[in-house]
């Protein structure tokens, strides 16, 4: 259905839910009609029924945030680390543990990365 207008995928989607609920085709039928399968016309009918006609409207997933991204202190101490010494990512993440951190050299790499600073590739 990529083809359609966000207007009209909604109108498809809201003739699919009533001629089911107004005209009592069956659940094996509309889908059929629509050249959908049954998962997405249920999916379509549950949130029409929860939301109504704003449910049928495609929705932007909201940006992920990365569980796993390192923490910023530690990402000021990685870059501290690198503009203090000579040192790439290796060393870096070698001399973490001594001041009770845990990161691994990719790890650093990505943080001088991200911080547009000079590494070399791991």
């Amino acid at each position: 259905m990529s083809y359609y207008t966000t207007d009209s995928l909604v109108k498809v989607r809201l003739s699919m839910v009533e001629i089911y609920l107004k005209e009592g085709k069956t659940s094996h039928q509309v889908p059929e009609l629509f050249g959908i399968s049954r998962k997405t016309f249920f999916k379509w009918l549950k949130k029409y029924r929860e939301y109504g006609i704003e449910g049928l409207v495609n929705r932007k997933s909201g940006a992920k945030k990365n569980e796993r991204k390192t923490s910023s202190s530690i990402e000021e101490l990685v870059v501290k680390l690198r503009l203090d010494t000579p040192f790439g990512p290796e060393r870096i993440a070698y001399q973490l543990p001594m001041r009770g951190i845990s990161i691994s050299p990719h790890g650093v790499y990505n943080v001088l990365k991200r911080r547009s600073l000079q590494v070399t590739s791991i």
